[in-house]
């Protein structure tokens, strides 16, 4: 008894093969690293007193942007960096917190950092605590930074994006260290 299908096995077999070439570029698309211009303008801004020349340790403040990933576009969050350098290697502190121009929770608010610094340029991996899921941050830092950033969980991507950073002035520093504990505080009460 013959099937009645409306393909025969070779168009059907043809049909496929160009659906999961589809995909497979639908995919390829979505995972494109965005590249965001950090500074508009052409007028370069001084370096602030706090930043001592070819040093990269002390305080940095900054935000990601997601882009790339269905679903996860456009999220903004803030973080601070505190490094500490000596010679190319760079060790700190890194939290998360939700500030007036975030529109995205921390996924996780604290974090680890090991990394390297060639002069400007610098490639950090941050353990996020408390899931142990990690970040790479790729980019230039002086007097301010930018770069792309990934995280993944288990082997997998799970956000990825760009990055930019600055040094606050001290007065600014009092002000992201206030924001942190208010964040922190409300992050601890909602999960409680």
């Amino acid at each position: 008894m013959k099937l009645l299908l409306p393909f025969s096995r070779k168009r059907t077999n043809h049909l496929l093969t160009r659906l999961c070439w589809v995909m497979l570029l639908a995919i390829g698309c979505s995972t494109q690293e965005t590249k965001l211009p950090i500074r508009s303008g052409s007028t370069e801004t001084a370096a602030p007193s706090n930043a001592i020349e070819g040093d990269l340790s002390g305080l940095w403040v900054g935000a990601t942007s997601t882009g790339g990933l269905m679903g996860t576009a456009g999220l903004t969050r803030s973080f601070k960096f505190n490094l500490h350098q000596e010679g190319d290697k760079l060790t700190g502190s890194y939290v998360c917190y939700n500030s007036k121009t975030s529109n995205a929770i921390c996924r996780n608010p604290k974090g680890t950092i090991e990394g390297t610094a060639h002069g400007t340029r610098i490639a950090l991996n941050i353990l996020m605590l408390p899931d142990a899921s990690n970040c790479k941050y790729s980019g230039t830092l002086d007097y301010n930074g930018n770069g792309q950033y990934a995280c993944y969980s288990q082997g997998q991507i799970v956000e990825q994006g760009t990055w930019q950073a600055s040094r606050p002035s001290p007065q600014s520093a009092q002000a992201v260290t206030h924001s942190v504990q208010t964040s922190n505080n409300r992050h601890a009460h909602e999960i409680s």
